[in-house]
């Protein structure tokens, strides 16, 4: 949920205002979870899996994989540490949910060498990720959506595995080709 907070102030010392959006996350919505295929913009088959939950704790507990399948070999991101997860519903008739997840860390590998830590490899840990998705529907096929961005351990986004933004920075997620992607939606007398 976002909650419009607006904040003044008045003393000796400081006279002022200031107004801002607060994201409140309710962490009985739990989960999100999918897994499918889409073809990216270059005709490279995508494959993706991730589950998320926020555990009682309130840590984000999970795991993400996607495969970008180029014809030179496999570009994988693989999670191996989580960050935070939000879970929304739209405000559109019908509604639909979403969720992100937001500066995971992962392993990228590709084919060839590349240049990761001093050393020439194919593998290397040290990149973020974030994924946003939507889940617009039952089945997902043709109507839920996925997007990615990677990020290079000095903050670089990665090109060849990263999916595009809009001119205004918003994710642009692609419609899914196959499979499903779930994400609770919070009821209306939950806000």
């Amino acid at each position: 949920y976002q909650v419009d907070v607006a904040i003044s102030t008045s003393n000796g010392y400081f006279i002022g205002s200031q107004s801002s959006v607060l994201d409140v996350i309710d962490p009985s919505l739990g989960f999100t979870t999918g897994g499918g295929w889409f073809a990216a913009a270059d005709g490279a088959r995508v494959n993706f899996g991730f589950n998320a939950k926020i555990l009682k704790s309130g840590q984000v507990q999970g795991s993400v994989l996607t495969i970008f399948h180029e014809p030179d070999g496999n570009y994988i991101v693989k999670s191996n540490s989580t960050g935070s997860l939000a879970i929304g519903k739209s405000t559109s008739s019908p509604s639909w949910g979403y969720a992100t997840l937001a500066n995971w860390k992962a392993t990228y590998q590709q084919p060839s060498l590349f240049l990761c830590g001093g050393q020439m490899v194919n593998k290397c840990g040290g990149y973020t990720f974030s994924i946003y998705v939507e889940d617009h529907g039952e089945p997902g096929t043709g109507v839920d959506k996925y997007w990615l961005e990677v990020k290079d351990p000095s903050g670089a986004v990665v090109g060849k595995v990263s999916l595009p933004r809009s001119t205004g920075g918003a994710a642009l997620p692609v419609t899914i080709s196959g499979g499903n992607i779930q994400v609770p939606q919070p009821s209306s007398n939950n806000k």
